[in-house]
């Protein structure tokens, strides 16, 4: 059976927004699925800041 990971609302630069970010990335999936979301405005520096996880 497939093992999905489904998430929206995360990517809004917060720590909690981070902490989403990793258990996503630690999360065994087959796939992953954004219900939307992950900027206030939506600039192009604003979508690249919030939906990329800084480390």
């Amino acid at each position: 059976m497939a093992a999905p990971t489904i998430a929206g609302d995360w990517g809004t630069g917060t720590q909690e927004a981070d902490t989403i970010a990793g258990l996503i990335a630690n999360k065994d999936s087959d796939y992953t699925i954004h219900l939307g979301d992950v900027y206030y405005v939506g600039d192009d520096d604003e979508i690249q800041e919030n939906s990329r996880r800084r480390g």
